[in-house]
């Protein structure tokens, strides 16, 4: 059956450990790839697959790995997780994180102690060329900040460049090439970048100096330490008190007129594709040019994103099958789709 989908490339900007005073960088996205692989032939269960622990004042919950499967022909893998949500909402689907990995098992009806509510997001991963594409189906979720999480945490503790006490299995003593010596000053870290279109990136280059307001979308999140300085000045521009206990992601809008230069709308179109946290789905930055007042010109329309038709299964329970998802990615439609997001790094 055909399943409508939302496509969205990017590209894997960090993947591995780096030192940021020195510049020096080891493990990629070839290497991640089997050593995850690996790692999830040694457990049991999909409820082992939580590679990082939700701090109490954190927003995303645990994230489980679904399957990883390797797309048929191509240099080109399936990862599927399942994003925890704090509550039960209509319609969800639920995770038995006891079933075995590669046969998730979930229910839209039952609920029990071994059971969590959630939704899936599905990834496919081509190491070569770096790139990152997302699909999602129903869900309002992409789940991209959750899988990066979820990689990042398999760097950090599970993957074959940790290093552990000899005299104490439990305690991580750090990160080293493989055979080598442990590497101080390094960290795991794991990035990535929405692509673009490039000839619609340069239509913004080549008006620049047209620019006459600024318009900007864009997600708070209340609790994150990054978000809170914007959250707060917001709220006494408002003649708010400052509230500590908000938790929910609040969307601003915002715009203002300005005159940009090249190099400053250069700065611009790069802010949301930089190797911090890219772009969640909803915010975006927009330009009105002059003698077109009442016309907005969004960025997210360079996105490499496009709607998708693919002909695959459901399981009983209305979740895309897997397998089948694998098969219609082998059968061509993964080059379909790349071509109509028609993205580049």
């Amino acid at each position: 059956m055909a399943i409508d989908a939302t496509a969205t490339l990017y590209r894997v900007s960090k993947c591995g450990f780096f030192n940021e005073e020195t510049g020096e960088a080891f493990g990629d996205l070839k290497e991640l790839v089997p050593d995850f692989g690996a790692w999830l032939q040694d457990l049991h269960s999909v409820g082992e697959t939580v590679t990082f622990e939700p701090s109490q004042d954190g927003e995303s919950l645990r994230v489980f790995c679904l399957v990883l499967i390797q797309i048929s022909g191509q240099d080109a893998f399936l990862f599927s997780t399942w994003n925890e949500v704090p509550s039960l909402e209509e319609g969800i689907q639920l995770l038995n994180v006891e079933s075995a990995i590669g046969s998730a098992e979930v229910s839209g009806v039952a609920v029990n102690p071994r059971s969590l509510p959630g939704y899936p997001a599905y990834f496919v991963i081509m190491p070569s060329t770096g790139r990152l594409l997302n699909l999602r189906f129903e869900q309002r979720l992409n789940g991209t900040r959750g899988f990066a999480r979820h990689i990042e945490g398999f760097l950090a503790s599970a993957s074959r460049y940790c290093v552990w006490d000899a005299n104490d299995e439990a305690r991580l003593v750090g990160y080293a090439k493989e055979g080598g010596v442990v590497a101080e000053g390094f960290d795991p870290a794991f990035r990535y970048v929405i692509a673009r279109r490039p000839g619609q990136m340069q239509y913004f280059r080549s008006r620049a100096l047209e620019v006459r307001k600024l318009h900007r979308k864009m997600i708070i999140h209340p609790i994150e330490v990054e978000h809170r300085p914007m959250f707060e000045a917001a709220q006494r521009f408002l003649g708010m008190e400052p509230n500590a206990r908000l938790r929910a992601a609040i969307r601003f809008n915002y715009s203002y007129k300005t005159r940009i230069s090249q190099d400053r709308m250069n700065s611009i179109l790069e802010f949301g594709f930089g190797d911090g946290v890219p772009f969640e789905d909803g915010e975006d930055i927009g330009f009105t040019f002059a003698k077109e007042a009442s016309k907005i010109h969004w960025v997210s329309g360079s996105y490499a994103r496009s709607k998708v038709r693919i002909n695959a299964d459901r399981t009983p329970d209305g979740m895309v099958s897997l397998s089948s998802l694998a098969d219609a990615l082998a059968g061509g439609a993964l080059e379909r789709i790349l071509d109509r997001t028609n993205g580049t790094s």
